[in-house]
Parts: C-alpha cells; sequence; structure tokens
C-alpha cells in the first residue's frame, strides 16, 4: 500500500520539472525558501528560532564546521520538512518526505518497494524512519573517503533494507527521500527549535537520542534528476549495477568515469556479501 506523500519543491523546480514530477504521484509543497526569511531576534519563522551560532554565521557569511548553517537557504530545508512533519502529524498517518531532486528509477518496481516499505513498518513499529535512498550516498566529495565508508559500513543487513547502527550524531544520510511516522514527526518537531543545524544532521541527531529504527532500503529504486543534486558528482545508489551519470559527470574525465564503475560494483559486492551472510545466519 503506498503511503501519503509531498514533494517538496522551489516554484522553479515545478516549472522546470513538472512533468517528472507528476510521474511520482505526490503533490507539491511549496519549498520555504531563504529568500523570505528575515530575522525578528532569533526567531526566523512563527515561534521557531536558530541559535546565537548559526545566527552569527549567517549574517557573517561563514562557518567553523560542516555541520553549520551559513545560510539562510539551509534554513528554509529545514522549515520545509518541519512543515512536512506537521502535516504528518496533522493527518495521524505516515508521510514520505520527497525532495525536488530525485526521481523514480527507470527500471524500479514500484509496487515491490512499498511492499517492501510495509514490511519494514510491520517488524519495527513506529518509532522508525525508512530511507528510500541510499546508505552509501554520502556528502563528503573525497572519493577516498566514499570508498572507505563502504567498508566502514556497520549496518544490520536483513532481506530487503539494512538497520543502521547509529552512534555517532554527527553522521547524516541525505534527505533526499524518506518515510516518517507520526510518532518520529512529533519527536523531530518537538526539539527543532533552535536550529543549530542542517535538517539530515538533525534527524541523525534524534535517531541517537531518542533510540529510533532507521532503516535504508537496499536496492536503487530511486536516482537523482540529472544536475539537481548538490552533491551531484555522485547518484544516489544502494547497491548499483548502474549509476546515473548527470550532465556535470559527463564533462569529466573516463578516469573519473572508471573510478565511478569501480566503486559502484565494489558497493555492489559488498552489499550481495552481507545479503549471503544474512541468509546462511537466517537459514
Amino acid at each position: 500500500m503506498k503511503p501519503n506523500g509531498y514533494i517538496v519543491a522551489t516554484p522553479k523546480r515545478v516549472i522546470k520539472y513538472g512533468d517528472k514530477y507528476k510521474t511520482i504521484g505526490f503533490p507539491i509543497l511549496n519549498a520555504t525558501l531563504g529568500s523570505d526569511l528575515k530575522f525578528d531576534g532569533l526567531k526566523i519563522y512563527e515561534s521557531i528560532e536558530v541559535d546565537e551560532t548559526t545566527k552569527h554565521n549567517i549574517l557573517n557569511k561563514g562557518r567553523m564546521h560542516h555541520h553549520d548553517i551559513d545560510n539562510l537557504n539551509s534554513v528554509g530545508c529545514s522549515l520545509s520538512h518541519y512543515r512536512l512533519w506537521k502535516i504528518c502529524i496533522e493527518t495521524n498517518v505516515p508521510l514520505v518526505c520527497w525532495e525536488d531532486d530525485v526521481e523514480y528509477n527507470y527500471f524500479s518496481n514500484r509496487n515491490n518497494m512499498w511492499s517492501i516499505i510495509n514490511d519494514f513498518y510491520d517488524k519495527y513499529g513506529d518509532n522508525s524512519i525508512f530511507y528510500l535512498h541510499s546508505i552509501f550516498h554520502h556528502h563528503r566529495k573525497n572519493p577516498f573517503w566514499k570508498l572507505f565508508n563502504i567498508f566502514r559500513f556497520d549496518g544490520i543487513v536483513e532481506k530487503n533494507w539494512t538497520m543502521w547502527k547509529h552512534t555517532n550524531d554527527l553522521e547524516c544520510f541525505g534527505t533526499q527521500a524518506y518515510i516518517v511516522t507520526p510518532k518520529v514527526a512529533r519527536i523531530l518537531m518537538d526539539n527543532f527549535s533552535p536550529i543549530k543545524t542542517h535538517v539530515d544532521y538533525y534527524i541523525g541527531q534524534m535517531v541517537v537520542k531518542h533510540k529510533i529504527n532507521l532503516g535504508f532500503i537496499h536496492w536503487n529504486y530511486l536516482r537523482e534528476i540529472p544536475g539537481q543534486l548538490s552533491t551531484s558528482n555522485y547518484s544516489l545508489y544502494s547497491s548499483p549495477l548502474i549509476e546515473t551519470i548527470n550532465k556535470k559527470s559527463r564533462k569529466k574525465t573516463l578516469l573519473l568515469f572508471v573510478y565511478k564503475v569501480i566503486l559502484a560494483t565494489i558497493s555492489y559486492i559488498v552489499t550481495c556479501f552481507k545479503l549471503f551472510i544474512y541468509k546462511i545466519t537466517n537459514g
């Protein structure tokens, strides 16, 4: 059964990619834009505040750490997800939070994906977040870190998903597409203000603090809309046989393409090996 959901999108992207969004099948929620936000002391939106450090970083256009916020667009992104969580609580049903830079992969079996999601929540209950994009997608652009990230993976592999052992509250996995329950949405809303970090880092912190189950679907049902992700050197994949090559990477050298193929192959082998171990240990 397909859950409710929204695509949070900017007006420009709705104009440019509206036809793609129609194939996803969720209504559009207009994103909160940084250009629409103004400070009232520390208040930035209704009763929501930012902390002193974040306001200082934004006004001075600088930050000390990657997880710090230094622009209003990032605050707008966080507020967009806040509004999605609010809808989830008001409707009292799980909600798919879908950003405007991903779409279904061409060969996705969507019904199978929704079936896997239902199985996940039947097993782990409503204190859970389920990501529809890759566990291997990471914001770091350093290729050596990305390769290391595959082998340091310490999740619990099951048949159709992986449970992440989320012990580092500065870990993040993006917010391209995930499902949130009313129970988890309430936790995320209650601890949201003041805004101190990016929304993906914030979710990671709440997962650790409140012991929320965090799962990732195994296979690449989604792909990025070419050229749209800020980390567009890397596509969304879990155990990919095919990686989307976007506009930016097309212009790069053959060496980078070979690296991507090798990386995709390694990640595929690693996950297949973990699935093999799972099948042996679970009959």
